[in-house]
């Protein structure tokens, strides 16, 4: 029998039915297993008191939490998958110095109709078209300012969209959900000495939350609290996991 102890935190691994790896996560601040069943009473007799309870429909259920974000989960719980190379992409609002009547715009937009400008002394949106009558015109990063109503200051120019060559991009399909896969948590046992006794894992095959939220904050000393929820499916034997010790030597 084991003796009364304390398991530091799990390590979480999650493999797919091929046995690559989906994610890696070994920065939890805290994981744990709970299991619930369904319970009915049954109550007889003249003081109608319980006869027996019966239980049924049990679940077991992994809940990892870290204060770190994780894409790999991520696309893991949205079903889909990390397509890497060619992509759009918007640039970051950026504040630009006329070089004359021109400015040089960080990436050549997808479309430039979709480049917006403004004057920021005046506060005004500028308008691209032909310089006998616009403000501007857009030739892949130039953008060349008519020299009677050019911007007597800066310019700030809101994101655009551009070709990003080396970007990823995950798609969150509507009707794609996460699939089944391996849990593989990976702990140790203390015991009232503060000596590791054992070596803890628990292996499942789950079914993964589909609800997730991005979060972001200003302020990020604290990290930011991610939670992915782990439902236990059946095996080929019927059970819905097991958990393992390994005596240290």
């Amino acid at each position: 029998m084991l003796k009364k102890g304390i398991m530091k935190c799990f390590e979480a691994y999650l493999y797919d039915d091929n046995g690559d790896v989906l994610a890696v996560d070994e920065n939890l601040t805290s994981a744990s297993l709970s299991q619930a069943c369904e319970e009915a009473e049954i109550k007889n007799g003249k003081d109608n008191a319980t006869w027996a309870t019966i239980q049924s429909s049990k679940t077991l259920t992994a809940e990892l939490q870290t204060n770190v974000l994780d894409i790999n989960k991520l696309v893991v719980q949205a079903g889909s998958s990390i397509v890497k190379g060619a992509t759009k992409m918007h640039t970051n609002a950026v504040v630009l110095e006329l070089e004359d009547d021109t400015a040089t715009l960080p990436q050549a937009p997808l479309s430039n109709d979709e480049v917006k400008i403004i004057d920021v002394a005046a506060d005004k949106v500028l308008t691209m078209g032909a310089l006998e009558s616009g403000d501007y015109t857009i030739s892949s990063t130039t953008v060349t300012f008519n020299s009677g109503k050019k911007p007597t200051g800066e310019i700030k120019v809101l994101p655009y969209a551009y070709n990003a060559v080396n970007g990823e991009e995950i798609v969150i399909a509507s009707d794609k959900f996460p699939a089944v896969c391996k849990l593989l948590l990976k702990s140790i046992y203390i015991d009232e000495d503060q000596n590791i006794t054992h070596d803890v894992e628990v292996e499942m095959k789950v079914k993964p939350s589909a609800d997730w939220t991005l979060s972001t904050q200003a302020d990020f000393g604290q990290g930011m609290d991610n939670t992915l929820t782990l439902k236990a499916q059946k095996d080929s034997k019927g059970n819905l996991g097991y958990i393992r010790f390994l005596k240290r030597a």
